[in-house]
């Protein structure tokens, strides 16, 4: 019985070992299962993150091309534009230079004695001033900062310029002209660097005609702000110090009613040559043979 007893241990032990041999081997299977299947997850994530870095180089390369194919497209673009604004320049310069020999010297006349006498017979009509013959001003253009001395052509209006000066006759037309004078100038010592005033200093301007005004022998003048210097050929209004008469009041409202026209002139010139209002871009002595 007791042998029977053990027989039975015996065989209860072998069916428990290869019952735990048998899960052993099952767990070593799942865990070599899994180890393939983890191993073959990461093969899998390092092939996918080579290939991703791959695409990455790749794109990074297209990129780079493309940049420099642009950059390529842009040097010759900038070439081919730098060559056409040489060649807009030569054109520009040799127009401007034969309008200066050729079209200057028939439009902007300097009057003889009967386009003064017409001269001063319209002021007179139109505005009441006896023997006037045109009124003087000055405007700035628009320019971008020289190289050089760039500080004297910075205005009081806080932008760089030069300046021109003009002389129109009572219908509104230029018979006499100067520019060039770096902006930051006062209007007046524009006018002591021009022709105009050596001339008229010296007496050579304008026709030896006078005519008896409220008995002074006057001679022909020109009518300016009061930036300007009181010469016996260049007359400006009374200084407003609120303690002007009658007489001086009148004569300050004619007068700037015959002045305006120099105003308007300008005006008119703008609107025509809307370049005028816009920064010229191009170097300094052309500029001035454009003005």
């Amino acid at each position: 019985m007791e042998a029977l007893d053990d027989i039975e241990a015996l065989l209860l032990l072998l069916i428990l070992l290869r019952h735990g041999v048998t899960e052993n081997a099952r767990i070593q299977c799942e865990f070599t299962e899994n180890a393939k299947r983890q191993q073959s997850a990461r093969q899998r994530e390092r092939e996918q993150r080579t290939r991703d870095s791959q695409k990455r180089i790749e794109e990074a390369r297209r990129n780079t091309l493309e940049k420099e194919r642009k950059l390529r497209q842009a040097m010759q673009d900038y070439e081919v534009e730098d060559k056409c604004l040489a060649a807009k320049k030569r054109c520009l310069k040799d127009f401007c230079t034969a309008a200066e020999a050729l079209l200057v010297p028939e439009q902007i006349r300097f009057p003889n004695q009967e386009k003064f006498a017409e001269m001063s017979a319209y002021y007179e009509n139109r505005w009441g001033i006896p023997h006037c013959v045109g009124a003087i001003d000055g405007s700035h253009i628009p320019i971008i900062a020289p190289q050089e001395y760039h500080c004297d052509y910075f205005n009081r209006k806080g932008w760089h310029s030069i300046i021109l000066q003009g002389v129109v006759d009572g219908r509104g037309l230029f018979w006499n002209v100067f520019a060039g004078m770096p902006g930051s100038l006062h209007d007046a010592r524009v006018l002591r660097l021009s022709t105009l005033w050596e001339l008229a200093t010296r007496g050579n301007h304008f026709p030896a005609q006078t005519r008896n005004i409220g008995g002074v022998s006057m001679g022909y003048y020109l009518l300016g702000d009061s930036a300007y210097p009181l010469q016996n050929w260049l007359l400006k209004p009374f200084q407003d110090t609120g303690r002007l008469t009658a007489e001086q009041q009148t004569f300050n409202r004619k007068f700037s009613r015959g002045r305006v026209v120099v105003e308007n002139a300008f005006g008119r010139l703008k609107g025509r040559w809307r370049c005028l209002l816009k920064r010229n871009d191009s170097d300094l002595p052309l500029v001035k043979s454009m003005v």
